[in-house]
């Protein structure tokens, strides 16, 4: 015997000469059937989001009611949304932390959101704004390793309270390491050889020279 979702994709094409209240009953048996309807009622939409939040990639210009039902059934429904609203960001983030990955340039508040739902989210954030570079760092010094292009500011300010925090930062600038030397010039042995910037290397050698002769 042939299952619902068997029958539908077989006849797809006479699903749109049914009367509204058999597609409605199509859908809530299977919800990716909606797309075989074109132009399907608003009722129709939010049954297929309803029960599938993806399905919602089958859906022209789905209103804003429609999108949050998707991403609040399945957050990672907002990858099919084009441009989503901050409320529709945090309705999918609030569903699951990952749907930020899936945001091109969300919000900032979606981005601390995310990082207030789950700690190490800020790994799934192409750029996130200093502000929420801070508020990740504060949470735990370490995903600091999980920023690409951390700012200055924000490299300082995990320097300040773990000097060893050090082995963590993609992207040392100059301005940080030599700021961190300036604190204390024993720390440049700190700074991973391959991360030293060559203009330090130079004006700083002879204390490496010095730890060379076991000096200091």
């Amino acid at each position: 015997m042939k299952t619902f979702k068997q029958y539908i994709n077989e006849n797809f094409d006479s699903l749109n000469n049914e009367s509204e209240e058999l597609k409605l009953k199509a859908i809530k048996k299977y919800g990716y059937a909606i797309r075989f309807i074109n132009n399907p009622s608003l009722e129709v939409q939010l049954a297929a989001v309803s029960q599938y939040g993806d399905a919602i990639q089958y859906i022209n210009n789905p209103s804003l009611e429609v999108q949050l039902t998707a991403v609040k059934q399945d957050g990672d429904a907002i990858r099919d949304i084009k441009n989503p609203v901050l409320e529709v960001q945090l309705a999918a983030i609030k569903q699951s932390y990952y749907a930020i990955e899936l945001i091109n340039n969300p919000f900032e508040k979606a981005q601390l959101s995310a990082i207030k739902q789950y700690e190490e989210a800020i790994r799934y954030i192409k750029n996130p704004t200093e502000k929420v570079q801070l508020a990740s760092v504060k949470l735990d010094l370490r995903n600091i390793g999980f920023i690409n292009n951390p700012t200055i500011k924000v490299q300082i300010k995990t320097l300040r309270q773990d000097k060893n925090m050090i082995n963590y930062i993609n992207n040392l600038s100059k301005e940080t390491q030599e700021w961190f030397i300036e604190q204390d010039l024993s720390n440049i042995h700190l700074i991973p050889r391959d991360k030293l910037d060559p203009q330090l290397f130079d004006k700083y050698k002879f204390i490496l020279n010095i730890r060379t002769a076991g000096i200091i």
